[in-house]
């Protein structure tokens, strides 16, 4: 009886029906660690059920071309599912939990040249770096529809979502624009754009400021009547006239323009007098009047170019 006994395992070993070195508890399910037939080939072994791990978490597969990670055995308890099957050539990550964001932790994320990150479910905008004759990190927006506004904006992030925060209309050119932190006013932006022609920059409530460091330098005043005062900048503001009989009024420019003389205009608040500028260059422009303007308020633009 032990002699047949121990020829028929030598049969089994050498036949190679079965190799098992050890068994593991997978879920329900119990399987050898390696499953072999006849001619010595690996067997496939089919799993029903989730396999659940050692402290409680599971790995699970309810729903075909669906796997989920699911916590078990903590408090939060999260899963994190991976779709293989609803969109062609993309994973979709979905949760049923309450998982709102992935976070990296103290574990950085390396993106590899040439490759996007893809916004919007039609692809509305990408950014990536581009390895090219010269590499350079590149932004891309759609365009010209409702849906594809061309529109890129900067504002609060308490501000997200609010339609005083997204643009009236389209742009057949991408624009990048930047919004106050104040809401409730929808045209407080600046923004940027190319119309194909010329480069635009544009703005809607207020006046473009251009600021020096720490402070804005604004022209110096002279024959401007008696305690004048002026606000603003190099470019625009108020020239408040001084009192006495003024006709007159220099307004020198802190920092010379650079190259061209600026183009200079000017607007009076009295309509009884006839206001001019009659001299502008890189240093200075002269506000003359057809009469004293004493104690008028004057608006200027001057801009380079």
């Amino acid at each position: 009886m032990k002699r047949t006994l121990i020829l028929f395992l030598l049969m089994l070993g050498f036949a190679g029906v079965v190799h098992s070195q050890s068994a593991s508890n997978i879920g329900t399910e119990t399987i050898l660690n390696r499953i072999f037939n006849s001619g010595n080939n690996a067997l496939n072994a089919t799993i029903t059920g989730d396999i659940t791990l050692e402290n409680g978490e599971k790995i699970s597969n309810s729903t075909d071309g669906i796997i989920c990670l699911e916590g078990g055995g903590g408090t939060n308890n999260e899963d994190l599912c991976f779709d293989l099957e609803s969109d062609a050539n993309d994973v979709v990550m979905t949760s049923t939990t309450s998982v709102g964001s992935l976070k990296w932790g103290s574990i950085g994320h390396s993106v590899s040249d040439n490759v996007a990150y893809v916004f919007g479910s039609g692809i509305d905008f990408k950014m990536n770096w581009d390895n090219g004759a010269n590499d350079s990190m590149q932004f891309g927006t759609a365009v010209g529809a409702a849906g594809t506004s061309g529109y890129v904006s900067l504002m609060e992030f308490t501000d997200l979502g609010d339609a005083n925060r997204e643009p009236s209309g389209t742009s057949a050119d991408p624009v990048l624009r930047g919004y106050s932190s104040d809401a409730t006013v929808a045209t407080d932006y600046w923004e940027f754009t190319h119309n194909q022609t010329h480069p635009i920059i544009g703005f809607g409530t207020g006046n473009w400021h251009i600021k020096a460091t720490g402070t804005e330098e604004v022209p110096n005043l002279t024959n401007c009547g008696t305690s004048p005062s002026i606000s603003g900048n190099p470019n625009v503001g108020i020239i408040t006239v001084g009192t006495g009989t003024v006709t007159t009024c220099t307004a020198t420019f802190d920092t010379p323009f650079s190259t061209n003389d600026p183009s200079c205009t000017i607007a009076g608040d009295s309509t009884a007098i006839t206001y001019a500028v009659t001299s502008d260059d890189t240093t200075n422009f002269v506000i003359s009047s057809s009469a004293t303007m004493a104690s008028d308020v004057i608006k200027y633009n001057c801009w380079g170019y």
